[in-house]
């Protein structure tokens, strides 16, 4: 053991090779000897030459254990151990040479369990995440780690030269896959490993399967682990794109869909995926069309959340698919128009050639909703027979998209139209969170012509229910609000709008529209906008002067004042009954009795 004090930086490897060749054979003279390891010194003085500081010794000692477990002298769960047991406290250089002795251990312990394998018996990995935890997590988790390095040695065993260990190699580091690519802390270092990954997704069934597992398991939690997820979908698909993978593209881009309106909610620019999510409609169009009701559910909620710089992007690929394609469900076709008329009172921060996109994209919905048995003619959409549709398993907003898609189809179908039977089962107040996650096709409906007076009743007092539990949808959805009373025919409907538009103003936001479309309604018809005023006040007592004004307003014409006067008395009586000590000396002068 002399000789190891004259080696030094500059002693060549051949030298460091022969005088631990010298260790190696007294450790395996010592076992021969059955002599305990424990009691054997050469391997006390090996593990520290692991921890040298010249590198090649280093190197050199670490592989010499991996000789001696794979000639069979030393055992492997010992010697990995103890390995392991030297990282904590080693330089940078020091973990790098061990780590390699680790994972060439590793990969011995494969190559015996593949080779144990009886017929027909599927190689399981035996470590876990945390449970007899993988050794390379091990690695991972220390703060002195490399994780190029170990990266690069993921992905050797996943090219190994060995056909064995190639074979398996996908299920043996799944606990790491899964570790390292659907963690926050290491996902922004994990590029490398993806890459690798997915090169191996052409021919390993188990790898493709395991990139739709990883984004199954993938959070939002994060704007950097959102972006950095985006990123890795957006190889993914190049990646199948280019092995003509049309069904696992189709997939994917559902999950882009999702990916995009996470993206918009942290405020990060999601044109790339937008960009990477039309050439994918282009790429696929000839291979199905059953993926489009779903990506419109999607991407209706996104028109919500988008800033006005990037609406044109994602009209883009709206218009892709309901002006060029001819599809989408007339329901769901009612989701994105109802996005796109929120943007109608904000028109300046909309880009021109945004504009140009959202008139067409109206235009044909528009004149869809106007023929609805030309609309379902034209291109039929029928999830139900999208396969494999693994991505309604990545997120529950997937899943949801999926069955309101088969639900709106399952109308079309239906000989006597279902939507009532669905529209009589919501229970606002016993469901109110579950009827506010369905509010924007609950939106759709109201919309629509299709459903008889009785649904469309239903669909407007469910809607009222949500907006009186959540400020917000009420200030989101007035503009589609005042949409549908402006283009109403039927004067019952036109009747019940204008009672119901009060409701709107739990939202402060809304209150200076609401109370210009009653004055504007005021000189035609002062007596029915007495009683919006009054609908008003209920919900928003700061608006009683307005009220005050027009019961302190005569009446001009003569034929009219009877109806006025009453409706006068009503509502003074009225707010003597909900707030008496507060207005009822205000009432007195304007009393008709006084």
């Amino acid at each position: 053991m002399e000789e190891f004090k004259n080696i030094t930086n500059t002693t060549s490897v051949v030298k460091i090779s022969a005088c631990l060749e010298k260790i190696f054979k007294k450790i395996t003279e010592s076992r021969e000897k059955k002599i305990a390891e424990q009691n054997i010194k050469e391997i006390e003085f090996l593990k520290t030459q692991c921890k040298a500081d010249i590198v090649q010794l280093s190197l050199l000692s670490s592989q010499t254990f991996v000789r001696l477990v794979e000639g069979g002298v030393l055992e492997a769960s010992n010697v990995l151990t103890m390995l392991i047991s030297m990282l904590p406290n080693s330089s940078p250089s020091q973990y790098t040479t061990i780590t390699e002795g680790i994972v060439s251990i590793l990969l011995l312990g494969l190559k015996r369990r593949v080779a144990l394998l009886k017929e027909h018996e599927v190689f399981q990995s035996q470590f876990g995440l945390k449970t007899q935890q993988h050794p390379i997590i091990t690695l991972l988790q220390n703060p002195a780690v490399n994780i190029n390095d170990v990266a690069n040695k993921i992905v050797g065993i996943c090219n190994h030269h060995d056909q064995q260990i190639k074979e398996h190699s996908v299920e043996y580091l799944r606990p790491v896959f899964l570790y390292v690519l659907c963690n926050p802390q290491t996902l922004p270092d994990s590029k490398t490993i993806w890459t690798g990954l997915l090169s191996l997704s052409k021919t390993n069934l188990a790898a493709k399967q395991l990139v739709q597992e990883i984004f199954s398991w993938s959070k939002f939690n994060s704007s950097s682990t959102c972006l950095f997820t985006s990123i890795l979908l957006i190889e993914a698909i190049e990646h199948c794109l280019n092995c003509n993978d049309n069904t696992t593209v189709i997939d994917l881009c559902i999950f882009q869909a999702l990916i995009v309106n996470n993206l918009t909610k942290y405020g990060i620019d999601p044109r790339p995926s937008l960009h990477c999510l039309l050439r994918v409609l282009h790429s696929t169009r000839e291979h199905t069309v059953n993926h489009y009701n779903v990506l419109l559910i999607l991407l209706a909620e996104c028109l919500h959340l988008l800033s006005p710089n990037y609406l044109h992007d994602l009209l883009r690929i709206i218009a892709f698919i309901v002006v060029q394609e001819c599809c989408g469900n007339q329901y769901i076709l009612n989701m994105c128009l109802d996005g796109i008329i929120q943007w109608m009172s904000q028109t300046a921060f909309i880009p021109a050639e945004g504009l140009a996109l959202a008139h067409q994209v109206v235009r044909k919905i528009l004149g869809q909703n106007k023929d609805a048995a030309t609309a379902v003619k034209s291109s039929t959409v029928r999830t139900g027979e999208l396969q494999p549709a693994q991505a309604r398993y990545f997120h529950p907003d997937i899943a949801i998209a999926f069955d309101l898609a088969k639900l709106v189809e399952s109308f079309d179908e239906s000989e006597f139209k279902d939507v009532f039977t669905f529209v009589d089962a919501l229970n606002v107040k016993a469901n109110t969170m579950f009827c506010q996650r369905l509010h924007l096709f609950l939106r759709a409906l109201f919309l629509s012509r299709e459903p008889s007076m009785d649904c469309w009743f239903k669909i407007y007092e469910s809607i009222l229910e949500i907006i009186k539990v959540n400020s917000g949808i009420a200030y989101d959805f007035l503009m589609t609000y005042v949409f549908k009373l402006a283009g109403e025919q039927q004067p019952e409907i036109q009747m019940e709008l204008l009672r119901g538009l009060p409701s709107f103003a739990v939202s402060k936001d809304n209150i200076p529209m609401i109370l210009n479309t009653i004055r504007n309604l005021t000189a035609e018809n002062a007596t029915f906008c007495m009683d919006l005023y009054l609908r008003l006040w209920r919900v928003e007592s700061r608006t009683y002067p307005f009220l005050i004004k027009l019961l302190s307003t005569p009446q001009k014409d003569s034929n009219k004042r009877w109806e006025f006067e009453i409706a006068k008395t009503h509502t003074i009586r009225e707010i003597c009954y909900e707030k008496p000590t507060q207005h009822g000396s205000d009432l007195v002068l304007i009393s008709p009795t006084h």
